[in-house]
């Protein structure tokens, strides 16, 4: 006997059909790859989840919207990169480590790298072991990785990248980050604090998806400066700033003739040089890689230039399938447990998103606390991060004081 199936679930399986019919639209060779890529998609996980997972079912129908307008492209002509990617994470452990303290995971932001965090980190292991506060909250240990086409990670996918020709989308990394965690266990067993900037905040929330891999639990997540849309709020204007971020990053230098270089270049000029120096140091040495160039006339020389090319930072801004992300984030915070609290910090004035974006954001859900920072910019973290520190360190205890009391 046939099982029965959700509407929803229908709908799912109706999409998987229409995708097989238009895999044979694509380039012979590649059809295959379409298929498996389809029935991973659509067919197996719709299946497999039980018609109650409503809001499960719903990303699924929205992430196959997304793969049916890229098979109606007549420009995709293939559907993954078939090569592995390295995922590169760091742990960090405090001298006075507590079992049953909170393990932090940092989500670094757009053109960025992990590395980033470690000023902060620093900073939160000396406020918990010092005992400067009237209170305190126990540190297991922190972690910080890459999104693949950032920093190290970037350096050692370079060449892959750049053969596939594909961004890698904040859901790739999330995906990475929950396979990381269930086939290493890592982090089993651990009380999970996510901190996300930015992007960072986007691909926090992705984290908690539950599909082929299930979602990270979070006690209490602290998302800065998200880059998180509500899909109503995408209104042209929005489209219009987004579309400006992405060309403004892909016209500007990424290249030079070594580190002091680039470091001079910064230092001048918007945003680095309002950057804190041991963050503007970090990016020297983890955000930029030299690379082999050959010259015109025939010698090679050796060229330094940014882990992250400019179309995968930029494509990052503005794109069908980074602006899915973006949405899909926003709709999973506002069906995420009403009970699980979520940290919401903003810089004022707004410098990057405008206010109409921050808007809709607050009103996808209660938060546990909405916090406007004065006298910085949207690189808060990379401008002021031991501010950072303490506005994190803060929270993570009052929100201990506010489950003490439950």
């Amino acid at each position: 006997m046939a099982p029965k199936h959700s509407g929803l679930q229908r709908e799912v399986l109706a999409l998987y059909r229409r995708a097989l019919r238009m895999v044979n639209t694509k380039p012979p060779t590649a059809q295959p790859k379409f298929r498996l890529f389809v029935r991973y998609s659509f067919k197996t996980q719709a299946t497999s989840i039980s018609p109650r997972n409503i809001s499960t079912i719903e990303h699924l129908l929205r992430r196959g919207r997304r793969q049916i307008e890229m098979y109606e492209d007549p420009n995709v002509r293939d559907c993954w990169i078939d090569e592995p990617l390295y995922f590169v994470a760091k742990r960090y452990v405090p001298p006075n480590s507590s079992p049953t303290g909170l393990t932090l995971l940092f989500f670094h932001n757009t053109g960025s790298h992990k590395e980033v965090w470690e000023p902060i980190i620093q900073n939160i292991f000396e406020q918990a072991s010092n005992g400067t506060h009237s209170k305190s909250v126990g540190i297991r240990e922190a972690w910080t990785w890459d999104w693949q086409t950032h920093g190290e990670a970037g350096r050692l996918n370079a060449a892959v990248v750049a053969r596939a020709k594909k961004h890698i989308v904040l859901a790739e990394l999330a995906h990475s980050i929950k396979r990381f965690a269930a086939t290493e266990g890592f982090l089993h067993g651990h009380n999970l604090a996510g901190i996300g900037h930015c992007s960072g905040g986007t691909s926090l929330v992705l984290t908690t998806i539950d599909d082929a891999q299930p979602g990270l639990k979070y006690k209490v997540m602290i998302i800065m400066e998200p880059s998180i849309v509500a899909r109503e709020s995408a209104i042209q204007d929005l489209h219009d700033h987004l579309k400006g971020l992405r060309a403004m990053v892909e016209r500007r230098r990424h290249t030079w003739k070594s580190r002091e270089a680039a470091r001079r270049h910064f230092q001048g000029r918007p945003p680095w040089r309002k950057w804190d120096p041991r963050t503007l140091q970090l990016f020297v040495e983890h955000g930029l890689t030299e690379r082999l160039v050959q010259n015109a006339d025939g010698s090679s020389a050796i060229q330094v230039t940014t882990c992250c090319s400019p179309f995968q930072e930029g494509s990052a801004y503005y794109g069908a399938e980074s602006n899915e992300d973006h949405y899909a984030a926003a709709e999973t915070l506002k069906t995420l447990d009403p009970d699980l609290p979520v940290h919401m910090l903003f810089v004022t004035p707004p410098e990057v998103w405008p206010e109409y974006q921050r808007e809709a954001a607050l009103r996808l859900r209660k938060f546990a606390s909405v916090k406007l920072i004065p006298n910085v910019g949207h690189f808060l973290v990379q401008e002021k991060p031991d501010m950072v520190a303490s506005l994190v360190y803060d929270t993570l205890i009052d929100q201990a004081a506010t489950q003490a009391k439950l």
